[in-house]
């Protein structure tokens, strides 16, 4: 029972300090200030957030093929989970152009280019440790810049991941998701 006993009190350890790497149990530190003013070509998304990897990992491989920075990519939501059905949610997939001959180089079929407004933001950023930082982030994040941006009367607001190579940025951008600009 000893032997039982210990090896749990082990398994817990082990678990908690997993978790605490894995930032599960950090302060979220909410900033306030201007983000977008971005131009993107990628992708949409349809279905559930958490079957979004591998839309993902297509658009790096797009991005990477044509000599685009993997780290400079962006996702953005369109629809709260909460409000519509995990299959009809839409999501978008693009890499960040810098200027107009980077979008003119990633004006291929089937990708779509958007224009994300730049305003007022909320925003935390969350270190990236590994694939599980994708699972993790949103659940530390999202529920402390949802607050911060209630408190400041932002409804609706642009909800949107920005990955770097060692971290991700959370922001919830002041503004209505469905007045976006899109070009195909």
């Amino acid at each position: 029972m000893k032997k039982v006993l210990i090896s749990l009190i082990t398994l817990i350890i082990i678990a908690c300090g997993w978790l605490t790497y894995m930032g599960v149990f950090n302060t979220v530190e909410v900033k306030t200030g201007q983000e977008g003013g971005y131009e993107l070509s990628g992708v949409f998304h349809h279905g559930s957030y958490s079957n979004i990897s591998e839309t993902f990992y297509d658009m790096v491989a797009i991005a990477d093929s044509n000599g685009f920075d993997t780290y400079n990519m962006l996702s953005i939501y369109f629809n709260n989970p909460e409000q519509v059905p995990t299959d009809s949610l839409l999501t978008f997939v693009g890499v960040v152009c810098r200027d107009s001959s980077e979008l003119a180089a990633l004006t291929l079929d089937g990708l779509t280019q958007i224009s994300l407004p730049k305003g007022d933001a909320v925003y935390s950023d969350f270190i990236y440790r590994n694939k599980m930082s994708h699972a993790v982030g949103p659940i530390v994040n999202y529920p402390a810049l949802f607050e911060v941006s209630t408190e400041k009367g932002w409804d609706p607001v642009i909800g949107f991941e920005f990955f770097k190579r060692d971290y991700t940025r959370y922001v919830l951008l002041n503004g209505d998701v469905n007045e976006l600009s899109t070009r195909p």
